[in-house]
């Protein structure tokens, strides 16, 4: 059964479906990553826009040679839940937070986040990426956010090429360089001028 996982995971990686941020080869040969790096993968490889407040920090055991995506996920959900952290969803978007009270006027509903991925691979595991944003007309769109300050990192999505981008403030996708990543959005600088990239939640029926 590991070789089948292991097999599995290889060619989803191969054929670019599930997106890895950046880290260290120690990291993964010890089988523990940092509970952000965790968290962009389930974000990518599932298809969910989330928004991380405050600073998470820990290591989480990933060893990708023998854990599937939801396997992933739910070790992530439990190392969280240890941590004190709720998951509040809303068009879309999961916020994970300390303090859920804080946006109750934004996020009316609160929901376990199994429970939120489940309702969204029921209907396509690795469906397509998010909703371009309005504010610009861009083939960008920016998935996830974790934190605020000078530690901050935002995931986008490149829809065209279909890569995926964990970035911090300095760093450049294609032409464009990251200039601030703030609670919601991500202010880009590139050829024709400033450009923002915000989180769009999907509109209730």
């Amino acid at each position: 059964m590991r070789l089948i996982t292991f097999f599995l995971i290889y060619s989803l990686l191969i054929i670019g479906i599930v997106f890895i941020p950046n880290v260290a080869k120690t990291q993964i040969d010890s089988g523990t990553v940092n509970i952000r790096d965790a968290i962009a993968i389930v974000s990518s490889s599932l298809g969910i826009k989330i928004i991380v407040d405050g600073n998470i920090e820990g290591m989480v055991d990933l060893d990708l040679s023998d854990q599937s995506p939801k396997q992933i996920k739910e070790n992530l959900e439990q190392k969280l839940n240890e941590a004190g952290y709720f998951w509040v969803a809303e068009g879309g978007v999961v916020h994970i937070t300390k303090n859920p009270k804080a946006i109750q006027g934004a996020f009316r509903r609160q929901l376990p986040l199994s429970y939120y991925i489940s309702i969204i691979s029921q209907k396509n595991l690795f469906r397509p990426l998010g909703i371009p944003p309005v504010e610009i007309k861009s083939d960008l769109v920016l998935t996830g956010i974790f934190g605020i300050g000078e530690s901050s990192k935002a995931i986008i999505e490149d829809v065209i090429n279909k890569k995926s981008y964990y970035i911090s403030r300095g760093e450049s996708i294609g032409n464009s360089k990251v200039i601030d990543i703030t609670e919601n959005q991500v202010i880009l600088d590139g050829p024709n001028g400033r450009s923002v990239l915000k989180i769009q939640k999907q509109k209730e029926n």
